[in-house]
């Protein structure tokens, strides 16, 4: 979520997420989600926080462990978004 790669490949994780969603959120809401999360996470990290920036993570593994749960389809997309942010 803070880096550079992170604004290429969110429009795809704002769809992935609103596909999977169990209470299928519109794509404002989880883009305006996403973006308060990062800011959390670029905050926490400038001040040192390391919980804070754990908690975060673990809500959001949480949430992508819901949506593999709920559509393991989703699985192949989250390994080629992952695979484009390593190169």
């Amino acid at each position: 979520m803070v880096t550079d790669a992170w604004h290429a490949i969110r429009p795809r994780i704002v769809e992935l997420l609103r596909q999977g969603d169990r209470a299928q959120e519109d794509g404002l809401h989880i883009e305006n989600q996403l973006e308060l999360e990062r800011r959390e996470v670029v905050a926490a990290q400038a001040s040192g926080d390391v919980a804070a920036v754990a908690d975060i993570e673990a809500v959001w593994r949480t949430r992508l462990l819901r949506l593999l749960h709920d559509r393991p389809s989703a699985g192949t997309t989250l390994v080629e978004l992952i695979a484009e942010t390593c190169t």
